[in-house]
């Protein structure tokens, strides 16, 4: 009888890594949680080495890199000890996570490879080796440039490098206000508030669609979203955060095999296996690439078009712990849909601990 396989999911307990988690375990397969080091299924690692031996607490057949959270100290560590202890932790994480890389284990995504492919300005470069089209973009703080660039291209887009939401509070009433892309407002705009932040601008064009491919192995899965509601169309290269909203119209994208060599050269380029490419379509069919999100949500798309089998296609991936593999045989019973009946989404979304007991429950 063969081993049974283990696939080590490092990362926050949400929606996406329950069900990978389930749908592994559906297919016999050892599933480990952990948010960090040392909060998870695994109380703690350890590494015993030895004169020509090395062993460890867990040797995975596949490690799932999502969104990990560093250490958090222990609520009894004295305040004078603090700064030594959370550096102690984050230390034996790097070590943890250093030795399981030196095991033969199948990465999603390879760590340092990963770390490197989240560079906006290095995306941009990789995607112009790979012959797709790229926006005209400026990457800066500077005034003069910043102004020189908007009058060269009329509009522009401003967009910052990473998603934040700042909650505020206005008669008792709590307020998001999200930083994301919009058209830079020239009026307002000014030197003091170009040296404040970085930020990347690019040429607006005007948008038929966004189209989201996602790329898991060898397979790829595409979505055409068209925004229908004035609002959102106002904001071209975001319609995807508007995924089960009315405001746009979404449909599957079929991705022609030109297209699937220059994503297969991009993602042979940053050493990746998974990634989720967002590009604008033009009013002539021209796609223009904006991003590679190489931890890029995949869940969003198969609950809109459930005909996409994206789960079955990434837990595949996971139990083959190879970027080649074929999930047709898993694909009647492992789906977001089976998935979401047959487990408490609501207590997952509240952060409960899933025991292999709870996250197989029919």
């Amino acid at each position: 009888m063969a081993p049974m396989r283990t696939v080590l999911i490092f990362g926050q307990l949400e929606m996406a890594s329950a069900a990978v988690a389930w749908g592994l375990r559906q297919c016999g397969v050892d599933v480990l949680l952990q948010e960090t080091v040392s909060n998870g299924d695994l109380n703690s690692f350890s590494i015993w080495i030895r004169a020509n031996e090395v062993r460890r607490t867990i040797s995975p057949n596949a490690v799932w890199w999502y969104r990990p959270s560093y250490p958090i100290v222990p609520l009894n560590v004295e305040q004078s000890d603090i700064d030594f202890v959370k550096r102690e932790w984050v230390a034996y994480h790097q070590c943890v996570v250093r030795d399981l890389l030196n095991k033969s284990a199948f990465w999603v995504n390879p760590l340092d490879n990963a770390f490197v492919s989240e560079n906006k300005a290095y995306q941009l470069h990789i995607a112009n080796k790979a012959q797709m089209q790229v926006l005209p973009t400026l990457i800066s703080t500077d005034y003069k440039d910043i102004i020189s660039f908007a009058r060269k291209h009329k509009e522009i887009i401003f967009k910052p490098f990473t998603p934040h939401l700042w909650i505020t509070q206005k008669s008792f009433v709590a307020a998001s206000v999200a930083a994301s892309p919009g058209i830079l407002d020239l009026k307002t705009f000014n030197a003091e508030i170009a040296s404040l932040c970085p930020a990347i601008y690019q040429k607006k064009i005007d948008a038929c669609a966004d189209i989201r491919i996602t790329v898991i192995g060898n397979h790829y899965f595409g979505v055409r979203i068209e925004a229908v509601h004035p609002l959102i169309r106002s904001t071209p290269g975001m319609w995807r955060q508007f995924f089960g909203s009315r405001g746009v119209k979404l449909s599957v994208y079929l991705v022609s095999s030109s297209l699937r060599k220059k994503i297969r050269t991009y993602m042979n380029a940053m050493g990746i296996v998974y990634c989720a490419f967002d590009f604008i379509e033009d009013s002539i069919g021209t796609l223009h690439f904006l991003e590679g999100n190489q931890s890029g949500q995949f869940l969003p798309c198969e609950l809109a078009l459930p005909e996409l089998p994206m789960l079955a296609a990434f837990v595949a991936m996971l139990f083959a712990s190879s970027k080649t593999f074929d999930y047709d045989s898993i694909a009647s019973r492992i789906s977001l849909e089976k998935f979401i009946a047959s487990v408490d989404t609501q207590e997952i979304s509240k952060g409960t601990k899933l025991s292999p007991e709870y996250i197989s429950r029919e």
